[in-house]
């Protein structure tokens, strides 16, 4: 491919600048670099113009300025540079690709981290994901720098990453200790972090930077979730308790039992705002958001525990100054009161945000007999099968859905 690689500077004409009259009194012309590969040709515009007595056709350089003579000595040298490192990634070698590279609109060597942070900023600039997807991508870019950091590597060349690359940082993943807890990363948590690696590294195929993506070969595989959630007698423990007349424990179960149910994440419930809530004729209220996550549309009725935790809060500051629903707390700060009151309550199970919206899906609705599909839509799932999950957790559901049937498929046996 080298071989078919010719470099040539002339002065061209037809780019002077200036009027004609200014042109003809000056006749400098600049100089241009032509690239050409397979009888492909790029040109680039170099910063310097000549009267055509001070150029030398056929040396292709300039008669007495030497200073003009490196700059074009060294740029000729990076377009060898740049095809050899191209032809060592094993990337396309064309006229194009080394302009592209040589004018600084790319670069020879991708890194890891710095197409990370071109993927994040695309995202942001293109406002086509909410902003939970852009602090996800954070996370895990948190991660690679740890990773790289143990390795003694500040970044990494894209071509580099291999098999033994992920295998690493998937052990890496599996032993970070989550929300500075003793428990460790689980598995699908880590596939997440792998997902959004994978994703720079398809993008680094589609532009050139690799030809082959390492997680052909690297096999990610989900564990089941156990997706915990509350009986209705612990549900109404936690209700029922006084948790000390602590008005900050209080005011975290009200977060939780109001995702109970709803069933909204946490994100959702945090953002959602007085507007957002109405009221029919019959003074039934439900709820209308796009949710964080998915972007979709979700409208479901609010059941009046969760009404009442609304007009609890109508004279709160959250509410008057931002027109929240509900009182304003971090994520990792709920979680670390919900352990305090699962203390208290005697609660074995390990209390989150998300045993909430556990909760909502089978103690609260399949448990009560509604329909898988209602649910679906209800915890606004875009595929049932993530709503099938609480099915095979509650055995509760799936009795009562066989004592429904249970008469009708029954045979009674004739007397012999």
């Amino acid at each position: 491919m080298l071989n078919s690689l010719t470099i040539r500077y002339y002065l061209n004409e037809y780019k002077a600048k200036g009027t004609p009259e200014e042109k003809e009194k000056a006749k400098k012309y600049p100089i241009y670099l032509r690239i050409t590969v397979d009888r492909k040709k790029a040109e680039i515009a170099t910063n310097y113009f000549l009267q055509p007595k001070e150029w030398d056709e056929s040396l292709q350089r300039t008669k007495k300025n030497r200073q003009i003579n490196e700059d074009l000595s060294s740029t000729e040298q990076q377009v060898h540079d740049i095809a050899n490192s191209l032809e060592k990634a094993n990337k396309p070698v064309t006229a194009h690709a080394i302009k592209t590279f040589l004018t600084g609109k790319d670069k020879v060597d991708a890194y890891l981290l710095e197409s990370y942070d071109r993927h994040m900023e695309r995202l942001e600039k293109a406002g086509e994901v909410e902003k939970v997807t852009v602090t996800r991508y954070k996370e895990t870019k948190t991660h690679l720098i740890g990773f790289l950091l143990e390795r003694k590597l500040k970044d990494i060349l894209l071509a580099h990453i291999d098999y033994k690359f992920l295998s690493d940082l998937d052990l890496y993943l599996l032993n970070q200790l989550v929300n500075h807890d003793t428990k460790k990363m689980g598995r699908n948590t880590a596939n997440k972090h792998h997902s959004r690696v994978r994703t720079i590294l398809i993008r680094a195929i589609r532009e050139g930077h690799i030809i082959k993506n390492p997680y052909i070969d690297f096999k990610l595989k989900n564990t089941p979730s156990n997706r915990t959630f509350l009986t209705e007698d612990e549900l109404k423990v936690i209700i029922n308790h006084p948790l000390g007349e602590n008005e900050s424990l209080k005011r975290v179960r009200d977060i939780f039992i109001f995702s109970v149910y709803t069933g909204l994440r946490f994100e959702d419930a945090q953002q959602l705002t007085i507007d957002k809530i109405a009221q029919d004729k019959n003074g039934n209220y439900s709820l209308t958001i796009a949710q964080e996550k998915t972007s979709e549309p979700l409208s479901i009725p609010i059941f009046k525990p969760a009404v009442d935790i609304i007009h609890k809060y109508e004279d709160s500051d959250e509410r008057k100054a931002q027109h929240r629903v509900l009182p304003r707390i971090t994520n990792q700060k709920l979680n670390a009161y919900l352990k305090v009151i699962a203390d208290l309550t005697g609660t074995k199970k390990n209390l989150t945000h998300h045993v909430a919206r556990h909760t909502c899906a089978t103690t609260i609705l399949l448990s009560n007999e509604i329909p898988m599909e209602v649910v679906s839509k209800w915890l606004g799932h875009t595929n049932i099968k993530t709503t099938q999950i609480y099915a095979k957790i509650t055995n509760s559901y799936m009795q009562k859905m066989a004592e429904k049937i249970e008469d009708k498929i029954s045979i009674k046996g004739n007397a012999a």
